[in-house]
């Protein structure tokens, strides 16, 4: 984030810090997706007087009001050299944090970081950002090899009858054939999928909307679409086995 305070300017990373004496000018604005601020108002200070209007909400829903001019833009002298844009031909590249080709499930969100065209077919990866759901049909893949990667949160994975959870760092390696489903534990949970060849890349189209939200959001697609895109392509690499998988390890593990 890049905060101003008394009229120094700085960009925080996580971990920092800043302090506002009484009748200073604070001014600040978050740099990535995600970000967290911890924001503390003693007695008296501008936060209780911000909260003490009594409004509430019932939800919150994100919007994206001006997608053209969304485009973040760094303070003067400062270079990202990246883009948030995924390449159309292969080639080396960077992308920002919460860039990419995003597509939209619902409570979830995919975004290529990497297309089989990018990489001469030989892979394509897939970040999912994602709500608290439940596991999905299990199932396996003839053609292609998926490995799981839980990047934050928690991760519920049942594979070949057995339950696992992957926190940030673990990695799961599920070759063609392994029966298996996953589901997800905490809000916000990110997991990144590496997938062999680019057979499956078919199926993430199938089954999503594109979107321009670097966020997944309340109501953003119809829960429909995921089957409806099941059903419309039946030379999908899924091969359905069976329904959900019940839990098997105690709710607080």
């Amino acid at each position: 984030m890049q905060a101003t305070v008394a009229g120094r300017t700085r960009i925080l990373v996580q971990g920092d810090s800043f302090h506002v004496a009484p009748g200073e000018a604070l001014e600040y604005r978050l740099l990535s997706h995600m970000t967290r601020l911890f924001m503390f108002s003693a007695p008296g200070g501008a936060l209780a007087d911000l909260l003490g209007g009594g409004e509430r909400t019932e939800r919150h829903l994100f919007t994206m009001d001006s997608p053209a001019t969304a485009q973040l833009q760094l303070p003067q002298g400062i270079e990202s050299g990246r883009s948030p844009h995924l390449p159309t031909a292969p080639g080396g590249y960077f992308l920002n944090a919460g860039g990419g080709d995003h597509r939209a499930w619902p409570d979830a969100l995919n975004s290529y970081l990497a297309r089989p065209s990018n990489t001469g077919g030989r892979y394509f990866a897939v970040n999912t950002l994602a709500a608290v759901q439940p596991y999905i049909i299990r199932h396996f893949h003839r053609l292609h090899t998926e490995n799981f990667i839980c990047l934050s949160g928690r991760v519920w994975l049942w594979v070949n009858g057995q339950e696992l959870l992957l926190t940030a760092g673990d990695f799961l390696h599920a070759p063609a054939g392994t029966i298996h489903s996953f589901a997800i534990g905490a809000h916000n949970t990110q997991m990144l999928g590496l997938l062999t060849g680019g057979v499956f890349e078919k199926f993430f189209d199938a089954t999503s909307e594109p979107t321009i939200t670097p966020v997944y959001s309340e109501g953003l697609v119809d829960p429909s679409t995921v089957i409806a895109g099941i059903k419309a392509n039946p030379d999908l690499d899924l091969q359905v086995v069976g329904p959900p998988p019940e839990r098997t390890l105690a709710p607080g593990l």
